[in-house]
């Protein structure tokens, strides 16, 4: 039988994004980079919205010249 893991971000006032859907509030550190990576090691697959699947996609776009490799380790999307 396999693990499902929730994640979700949410602020202070238990919100996930802004009235106007802008996540901008969430902040990424390498701290947190460090600590995720060894998380998402872990995982085999990753379910995810629309709007959150565009903003990772976009991101890893950042990345794709820099020896391959993503915020997010290894991970194949």
């Amino acid at each position: 039988m396999r693990k499902v893991t929730f994640s979700c971000a949410n602020s202070l006032d238990n919100y996930i994004a802004r009235e106007d859907g802008a996540v901008d509030w969430l902040l990424w550190g390498n701290e947190a980079g460090e600590i995720m990576k060894e998380y998402w090691s872990r995982i085999d697959t990753m379910v995810m919205g629309r709007k959150t699947g565009e903003l990772v996609l976009k991101e890893l776009s950042k990345y794709k010249n820099k020896k391959g490799k993503g915020p997010y380790g290894e991970i194949e999307t």
